[in-house]
C-alpha cells in the first residue's frame, strides 16, 4: 500500500512540474512565453555579469527601466542578434535602450514586436555551463552517460527462488556405509545410521544421537 502510494504522489509531483513548466517555463521556441538569454560582455555590470542566465518572459507592455532582451531589427548592422539592456526611453513606435554600463544609448531602436521579453529571473555563472553543454564533444558525452544509465537501470534482475527446498528423511537415504571386520561382520552400521540422522535432522535435533 505504501509503495503504491507513494506511486501515485510521484506522478502527481512529476504531473505538477509538466504543467508548471508548460504554462511558465516553456521556450518560445515550443509556442511558450519564455526566452533564455546568456549574458556576454560586461554592457549590462554590474546587474549581470558575462556567463549569467537570464530567463525572460513577453508582457503586454514594457516600460522605461524594464531590463528587455530584443532583437536587432531587419536592415540594420547586425540584424536578428539579440541584446538584452535597459529601457530609457519610449516612443512612439520605438524604444531606446542602454547598457547599464554605457554611457551611450544602442545605435538600434527597436518596436515593441522586436523585444522578446524582459527579465524575470537570472541565475549567475549558469550560462557558462550550458555554453559548455552545447559543445558536440560535450553533448556526445552526455548522451553516452544517459544511454549506460538507462541500460543499468533497465537491466532485468535476477529472479529468486523462495521456494522452500524439499527435505530428505531418513527413510529417503537407500544407502548406509558398511564397514566389514576381519571376519567379514558388519560393523559400525549403528554409528554411521546416527551421523546420518544428526546430519539430516540438524543441529537442533541432538537427540538423534540415541540410536
Amino acid at each position: 500500500m505504501k509503495a503504491r502510494l507513494r506511486h501515485y504522489l510521484s506522478l502527481a509531483a512529476l504531473a505538477i512540474v509538466l504543467v508548471f513548466w508548460v504554462l511558465v517555463l516553456r521556450p518560445a521556441a515550443l509556442g511558450g512565453p519564455t526566452s533564455y538569454i546568456i549574458i556576454r560582455g560586461s554592457s549590462m555590470v554590474p546587474t549581470y555579469a558575462s556567463g549569467d542566465l537570464v530567463i525572460v518572459r513577453t508582457a503586454a507592455a514594457y516600460r522605461v527601466g524594464d531590463v528587455v532582451a530584443y532583437r536587432v531589427p531587419d536592415g540594420d548592422v547586425g540584424a536578428g542578434l539579440i541584446v538584452i539592456h535597459r529601457i530609457v526611453a519610449v516612443g512612439q513606435d520605438r524604444l531606446t535602450l542602454r547598457g547599464d554600463n554605457n554611457a551611450a544609448p544602442d545605435p538600434w531602436n527597436p518596436r515593441v514586436a522586436d523585444v522578446v521579453g524582459a527579465a524575470w529571473v537570472s541565475v549567475p555563472g549558469v550560462g557558462r555551463v550550458l555554453a559548455a553543454i552545447h559543445q558536440p564533444v560535450v553533448l556526445a558525452a552526455l548522451a553516452a552517460s544517459v544511454v549506460v544509465a538507462m541500460i543499468v537501470a533497465w537491466r532485468p534482475r535476477p529472479r529468486q527462488d523462495k521456494r522452500p527446498l524439499p527435505g530428505k528423511r531418513l527413510e529417503d537415504v537407500t544407502e548406509v556405509p558398511r564397514v566389514l571386520d576381519d571376519s567379514g561382520a558388519v560393523v559400525g552400521a549403528p554409528v554411521a545410521r546416527a551421523a546420518a540422522v544428526v546430519a539430516l535432522d540438524g543441529p537442533h535435533r541432538e537427540h538423534a544421537h540415541t540410536l
